[in-house]
């Protein structure tokens, strides 16, 4: 079987992450998405998810209220970098981002854990239990696409 969407997830914004010289992040990712769009590929740009200051190892012996919702580091960069993401699939309908940050927050604000299961494996990626977690937005995202581009 053919492959018909590519999920691109990178942590965006790490300064190891450099493009090729002379290109920006965003140019780099738009000349990828054009490249896979262009040979009939869906792509779904998933975005970073928050990143902690504490080690989730912290929470998984404390109620939630107590020690399971720490301070995030490098919300600003995160917030801003997935502003630039969606400008480069902006318009392209074979492209789509999913932002993980909306299912990793409630009513109070982000957490580490959600429904007394912890999410995170470290400071910043998910574990089983969180990879579960957001994979639901990510395969409608992946539905979507393909219903509206089914070749």
């Amino acid at each position: 079987p053919s492959v018909r969407t590519v999920v691109l997830s990178a942590v965006w914004g790490q300064p190891f992450r450099v493009p090729p010289k002379g290109q920006t992040t965003g140019a780099a990712l738009r000349r990828t998405v054009e490249l896979l769009t262009s040979a009939g590929k869906n792509v779904i740009v998933v975005g970073d998810n928050p990143t902690f200051e504490m080690e989730p190892r912290r929470c998984k012996f404390s109620p939630e209220e107590e020690g399971c919702r720490p301070p995030l580091l490098h919300e600003d960069r995160r917030r801003d970098l997935g502003k630039q993401v969606r400008a480069v699939i902006a318009g392209n309908p074979r492209a789509t981002f999913v932002d993980l940050a909306p299912l990793l927050r409630d009513e109070r604000g982000f957490s580490m854990q959600r429904d007394g299961r912890v999410l995170y494996r470290d400071t910043n990626h998910l574990n089983a239990d969180g990879s579960r977690h957001v994979a639901a937005a990510i395969v409608a995202a992946m539905r979507e696409l393909e219903a509206r581009n089914p070749s």
